[in-house]
């Protein structure tokens, strides 16, 4: 009974941890979790739940922080156990189909911190589900470690925490970046991925013994006088794999202009600062912001400061969308998918410095006067 009692409490720390960490790293960018979630509502034919993506997104961070503050702290373990085992059981189910139908490329249970493939995150569930059962079963043992007033003070406060921090990340961008694009990230490295490395054997058979002997490429023993004298006939050449390659961090990015040319190449190569004032969709875009936006930058073009738009809205619809209104720089158009990445807010801005990200902006806290976006250039 007592081994039972230290396992119940070592599920209910483990998962506990586990929760937090994961309703944190969301809760930081919930509007990842909320891109997220659309993704999900598109892929199962359910788009007429996409204006509930970003109320939902934020649902399940305090939900899953709560069970998790609550594991830990023992609070209300009656009801936590259950919420615990109603939670678990249903993304094991979705994670199995999500795995099966492959419908979205990655379940965003970790964020962008951790990205696990939909197989991966279905196993990590079952294995949590083994101490989730246990928690399930026992729940009726667990004391009360703390009074009722303490126990809803911890829970409020754990609500409260978890929006403040929702509501940074949804004002501003996240406090914690997990993303490729994150500040002072060099993106032409983040461009090129490592190519994997091999070794090639060769494979020698003795025609005297029959013997067969499997050689480096670069060990073949040419020089021994005995092995050469045997006569040794080539079999085969095999390639093992040493090293796995690893892909880019940033992918399917371009900029395209109106004619269709791509010019990424051109400007992360540029040599000196660039501001990229970046709407991943100008349809839902903060117009006002921008035009406040654009006066600033106006006088960055003057010091030789590379400034460009770039939208996930088609080149077609961009005049339309901004009313044939004449702004300081020119737009382009890119993956929206992409630009999610690269900045949460509607419009941002990003200062590049010969390809290095040197600071982020959502719109609502982007510097009053250029000056302030001066002292941040490297010379």
């Amino acid at each position: 009974m007592k081994t039972l009692n230290i396992l119940t409490h070592a599920a209910r720390i483990l998962v506990g941890l586990v929760f937090i960490f994961s309703a944190f790293v969301k809760g930081v960018d919930p509007m990842g979790l909320n891109f997220k979630l659309e993704d999900y509502f598109i892929a199962y034919k359910m788009s007429f739940l996409l204006p509930l993506a970003l109320p939902a997104a934020i649902f399940f961070i305090l939900l899953e922080f709560l069970i998790g503050v609550s594991l830990i702290f023992g609070t209300q373990m009656f009801i936590t156990a259950w919420a615990l085992f109603l939670t678990m059981s249903y993304f094991t189910i979705l994670t199995l189909i999500s795995a099966i139908t492959n419908s979205v490329d990655d379940c965003g249970c970790f964020g962008d911190a951790i990205v696990l493939t939909n197989w991966e995150t279905f196993f990590k569930n079952v294995f949590l589900m083994l101490p989730t059962i246990l928690i399930f079963i026992r729940r009726k043992k667990f004391n009360q470690i703390f009074g009722i007033k303490t126990e809803w003070g911890i829970i409020c406060s754990s609500i409260l925490l978890m929006l403040c921090i929702d509501l940074w990340g949804l004002l501003y961008e996240p406090i914690i970046d997990f993303r490729p694009w994150k500040v002072n990230s060099d993106i032409k490295q983040k461009l090129i991925g490592t190519p994997a490395e091999s070794k090639f054997f060769i494979e020698y058979k003795n025609p005297q013994t029959g013997e067969v002997k499997k050689y480096l490429s670069t060990e073949i023993p040419y020089n021994d006088s005995n092995w050469v004298n045997q006569n040794w006939q080539f079999v085969k050449t095999t390639e093992e794999v040493t090293k796995s390659a690893i892909p880019p961090k940033i992918l399917k990015f371009a900029i395209i202009d109106n004619n269709g040319d791509d010019y990424m190449d051109e400007f992360i190569n540029y040599k000196g600062a660039s501001l990229w004032i970046i709407s991943y969709d100008l349809k839902e875009a903060n117009l006002h912001a921008l035009n406040k936006i654009d006066k600033i930058v106006k006088e960055a073009k003057t010091e030789n400061i590379n400034v460009i738009g770039i939208t996930g809205t088609s080149n077609n619809e961009i005049s339309e969308i901004l009313n044939n209104r004449e702004y300081s720089f020119n737009f382009y158009s890119s993956d929206d998918i992409v630009l999610k990445t690269v900045l949460r807010s509607n419009p941002g801005v990003m200062l590049i410095n010969n390809g290095v990200i040197i600071q982020k902006w959502a719109h609502r806290c982007f510097p009053e006067n250029f000056e302030e976006i001066q002292k941040l250039i490297i010379p």
